[in-house]
């Protein structure tokens, strides 16, 4: 059994199979962050594994196909499987103690095409907690318009672009700035 400090916030991790939502269960796991819902796209094997492996409450599939093998797969047990986009929407809207919602879209992870702003505006409609978008990231642009579509996000992340210096987090912020966007310098 994970040992779970309960005096951090609980977290739901949208996109729990791509790197960055493995990366975000091995830092909750490190730390006893309860972790109360997982979400995919297809790999409904992954998600049942860490779903037994985290005790989650809930998990999503955007797939319907995967949700079906899912639900059979935890047919044992009590997690709730959430079906397709409207599910996941209506998963991360039910109150299961979490104070922020990433979203990691598997779709733009690691592609630098830009966020997935449609997926996002969904989960920003769902839920009544702060949004953070994850995956798609690839120039300052990308960010300018994640938060000009969405002027409800709360925050938006990368990695690659920041480790390998193809954005500089000072010129970004700069440039957020200069784009009516608010930004810590």
């Amino acid at each position: 059994d994970m040992q779970t400090n309960y005096d951090y916030p609980s977290v739901s991790i949208l996109g729990s199979t791509g790197s960055v939502g493995e990366q975000a269960i091995d830092v909750a796991v490190q730390n006893g962050i309860r972790v109360n819902c997982l979400c995919a796209n297809k790999n409904a094997a992954r998600v049942e594994e860490q779903a037994r492996m985290l005790g989650v409450k809930a998990c999503a599939m955007a797939d319907r196909e995967a949700a079906k093998e899912l639900e059979i797969k935890l047919a044992d047990t009590d997690i709730k499987v959430y079906t397709g986009i409207d599910g996941i929407c209506e998963m991360v809207s039910n109150t299961y103690n979490e104070r922020e919602v990433v979203v990691n879209s598997i779709d733009t992870d690691g592609v630098k095409n830009g966020f997935d702003i449609e997926l996002l505006k969904l989960v920003c409609d769902a839920v009544n907690v702060p949004v953070i978008a994850s995956g798609g990231a690839g120039s300052v642009k990308d960010f300018i318009d994640l938060f000009k579509e969405i002027p409800e996000m709360s925050a938006g992340l990368a990695a690659s672009v920041f480790h390998f210096g193809e954005i500089k987090i000072n010129d970004l912020k700069k440039e957020l700035i200069n784009n009516g966007i608010k930004a810590r310098i």
